[in-house]
């Protein structure tokens, strides 16, 4: 069992940090495998109302999935029993679903560190006392258990959990999201990593020459920004990258250097993040990923926490980019990234821009 010790007080930016640069490396894991995991390349996570911390943890969960390259579709359902049946229709191999439980421990210990006060005794005479002030500590620990079924047979294929404890009070929400992804480490990357959504019917609206969805979103500075607020203006580069996505962290300072040739020329790049986390946890992550430095980017960061927007663009793996022209038209679309992929990018936004 993993265990982090601070000082108990808000969750400051600065907590959130020494929460994910000293725990992360102290979740304890157990985790059980069967050979047929590995054939499984989507899944369908439900959130099953009747078990606890379900909702965060499918959010976590499909994050962390298509981050390794599976198709992650969501579904819900209110019991345990009915998993199977809330993935039908939603065409997966497998079914994952998980669950917290959560307990805590109350104790009072003292600083080791001494302060001096003045008391009145009986006969009226003053006195001056050393004391040790006690602090109240609260040892939290939350466990995460996670299940995957085969979609058809209902076997059992993984069973897997993790726990940690704190004591700074840490965010239940942000916890759950470390221990999901220490859990999904085991889980190798889907050999589906760089392949396009398949072209159903159902993802007519995200292809190269079809209007892009519209979306509201909120930047981690709490602005307020649609994609319609560009259309008829700009060329947009939508850009979907997540904070453990390595290809992706590598690719922003490229489309930083082109947001800086140009912008001046009618450009405008829109990065939506697709880790389902709110602006301090995805800015602290970010500093975790980078070693200490933060990302030095200007164009707007978006948030997605309700994976709203990567639903709309069917994202099956980041980073996924896509080139929109000032009429709302899909013009490019590209999955993944390896270095020399932002020239290609370049240079259609040259053409994109040069035919207004």
């Amino acid at each position: 069992m993993g265990k982090c010790v601070g000082s108990r007080r808000l969750l400051s930016f600065v907590t959130m940090l020494w929460l994910a640069t000293s725990c992360a490396t102290n979740i304890s894991t157990t985790v059980k495998k069967d050979p047929e995991l590995a054939r499984i390349k989507s899944f369908g996570v439900i959130d099953v109302a009747e078990l606890r911390g379900g909702d965060i943890v499918s959010k976590a969960l499909v994050s962390g999935l298509r981050q390794k390259g599976f198709v992650a579709e969501k579904a819900q359902t209110a019991e345990e029993d009915s998993i199977r049946n809330a993935a039908r229709g939603l065409n997966v191999d497998g079914v994952i679903y998980g669950y917290i439980s959560r307990t805590e421990q109350h104790s009072w210990v003292t600083q080791g560190e001494e302060r001096v006060r003045t008391r009145e005794t009986a006969t009226g005479t003053k006195e001056t006392v050393t004391y040790e002030p006690p602090r109240l500590i609260i040892n939290k620990t939350i466990n995460v258990r996670i299940r995957a079924l085969d979609s058809v047979t209902g076997d059992l294929l993984w069973d897997a959990e993790a726990e940690i404890t704190d004591d700074i009070g840490a965010d239940d929400a942000y916890m759950v999201e470390k221990l999901v992804g220490k859990i999904l480490e085991e889980l190798p990357h889907s050999s589906t990593k760089g392949a396009l959504v398949p072209q159903t019917q159902e993802n007519q609206s995200v292809l190269v020459g079809q209007h892009a969805p519209d979306f509201v979103a909120n930047t981690i500075k709490g602005e307020k920004i649609a994609l319609a607020d560009f259309v008829g203006k700009k060329t947009i580069v939508l850009n979907f990258w997540g904070i453990r996505c390595l290809p992706c962290i590598q690719e922003m300072p490229k489309l930083e250097s082109i947001y800086g040739r140009y912008k001046d020329k009618g450009l405008e790049i829109l990065a939506v993040n697709v880790d389902g986390v709110d602006s301090e946890v995805m800015q602290a992550n970010l500093v975790k990923q980078l070693g200490g430095t933060s990302l030095s980017v200007t164009y707007p960061l978006l948030l997605d926490e309700e994976f709203k927007i990567i639903d709309l663009y069917h994202l099956t793996v980041a980073p996924l980019t896509v080139l929109i022209d000032r009429g709302g038209v899909i013009r490019y679309r590209h999955t993944d990234y390896q270095p020399g992929d932002e020239v290609d990018l370049e240079n259609a936004i040259k053409q994109v821009l040069q035919s207004g």
